[in-house]
């Protein structure tokens, strides 16, 4: 399917994985740091699941999946066999986000490869084309921006926050924006060393 690649805010949103599997527990991981109330609905679930319940982290319906059960939904996550994930994408809300693991047709939304390094979130999608593709291209990216980035962003987020507290004119701003993002600021040696010199500059 066509795609158009969004990021989402799912704090506080009502997510629910329909299926209890060892898909489900893949699903469910990058959701956990999300801020979304989690809920999967299935008679069984793998240990780690039925850990996560118990701990809190998610809630888990023990039961067959039913329509009502995606009644409030933002994002339903189809898990389960093919008959019971086509009923549910079914049933879910108009303009709900769906993932159906088992024909992404009938869902809008894909789960792509990512990278993440703090507030640096890279993703990769083949549209289906090639998952294997997509990891190895995922593998590349980890190289490339390694841990380093995850301390550089938050030195970037930090160097904004300065700037839009300042009076310098704008054109320094733009200057002062453009310098950071060259590789050398990598070094926290020279973002310590920026940030001093801002500091000092707006004080």
């Amino acid at each position: 399917m066509p795609s158009f690649p969004l990021m989402i805010d799912l704090r506080n949103k009502q997510v629910i994985i329909i299926g209890g599997g060892p898909i489900a527990e893949r699903k469910i991981q990058p959701l956990l740091t999300s801020g979304a109330f989690l809920t999967v609905v299935s008679p069984e679930v793998t240990p780690v699941i039925e850990a996560l319940a118990l701990d809190k982290k998610i809630t888990w319906r023990n039961k067959k999946a039913d329509p009502e059960d995606v009644e409030k939904a933002f994002f339903v996550i189809a898990a389960a066999d093919r008959e019971t994930n086509e009923k549910i994408s079914s049933a879910a809300p108009e303009n709900c986000l769906i993932n159906n693991t088992a024909d992404g047709e009938k869902g809008n939304t894909a789960f792509p490869s990512h990278v993440r390094r703090g507030r640096l979130t890279i993703a990769v999608s083949t549209g289906g084309a090639s998952p294997k593709a997509a990891r190895k291209i995922k593998q590349e990216l980890e190289k490339t921006y390694g841990e380093p980035y995850e301390q550089y962003m938050d030195f970037l987020y930090e160097v904004r926050l300065l700037l839009k507290a300042s009076n310098l004119p704008e054109s320094d701003k733009h200057w002062w924006l453009e310098e950071v993002t060259s590789p050398e600021y990598l070094s926290p040696e020279k973002q310590s060393d920026v940030l001093h010199r801002l500091e000092k500059l707006l004080s």
